[in-house]
Formats: C-alpha cells, structure tokens, sequence
C-alpha cells in the first residue's frame, strides 16, 4: 500500500537534486531540492532531505535576521495528519554564522545556519506515507512553530518517497 501511495505522489514533486555514487568512496547519496517551508517578516527556512547509503536526514536552513543557535538535543517535531508525532533532536550544537541559512547570493550576508537532523528507517516510511501539518523548531530563541500547507505538505511526502525508491545511475 505504502509504494502505491509513493508511486501517486511521484507525479507532484521534482526529481531529486542529488543521486548518483560517488566513484571514490562507493557510497550512494541522495538529496531533494531546497523548499521553502517558511517565510515571515522574522525571515526565512528551508528544508531538504538527505541520504547517504541507508542513513536519512533532513537539514533545516534557517536566516531569522538574528544571530542564534540549536544545541545538541534541540527538537524538531514533525506532525503528521494522523496525529502522530515524529521528534528528532539536533545531533550537535550549531550557531548561525554569515551566509550560513542562505541557499545562493540571497541572504548570504545574513546570519543563519543549517541544522541536520537524522531519521530512521520507521519515520522516513511514516512520512512517505503520511503528509507533515505542523513544524516545531526550537532554538535559543525559543520554538518557532507552524502549520504546513497541503501542497507544501505533499511535495514534501513526494519527496521522502523518491529518496525510498529512486534508482541511483548517476556516477560522479
């Protein structure tokens, strides 16, 4: 049931930014395109997904305007529309540096950072399966929380989905 859900979806997101093995270390990695997931007066965030060999991630680009940080253990919690929760905490601690949210020219004179976050193989199918409705960051600044918007919620679906069972062929 999960890959004809995948298969459904596949026609709404982009193909993958990333996908090919690198010929040095053998490894296959895959990364979706940016997204913008929000934009406030505040600023700015992003968010792509991630994976090399079998281990998942998301990384969070955030330029709130302001310099800021997520320590180690800091949550990222993901609702999903059947009210299951998926909370992942930061790996390590990350402060924002110039540039460092921006994802080209723009804002690469702000201060921002980016935030990874790992997933495991249950919460990656649980959000191939299900669409996001809520975001909850928290920061030193404290939690920056949101509702998604169906179509941002299914592109992203879409694109968990294509990094579960997209083929990779490219070498570099």
């Amino acid at each position: 049931m999960v890959v004809l859900s995948l298969i459904g979806l596949m026609a709404y997101s982009q193909d993958l930014k990333e996908n090919y093995i690198d010929e040095m270390t053998g490894d296959t990695i895959k990364y979706s395109h940016w997204r913008t997931i929000r934009t406030t007066l505040m600023g700015t965030i992003y968010s792509r997904f991630k994976s090399v060999n079998s281990t998942y991630g998301i990384e969070i680009r955030m330029m709130l305007g302001q310099v800021f940080s997520i320590s180690e253990g800091d949550c990222l919690i993901l609702k999903l529309d059947n009210g299951e929760l998926i909370k992942l905490g930061s790996p390590s601690f990350v402060l924002t540096s110039i540039g460092g949210g921006s994802t080209g020219l723009s804002g690469s004179g702000t201060p921002g950072l980016v935030a990874p976050y790992l997933l495991d193989n249950e919460s990656c199918i649980k959000l191939a399966s299900n669409t996001i409705t809520r975001i909850r960051i928290c920061t030193s600044n404290g939690i920056i929380d949101w509702e998604l918007g169906k179509g941002l919620a299914e592109s992203i679906q879409a694109d968990v989905g294509k990094m579960l069972i997209s083929k990779t062929t490219m070498k570099k």
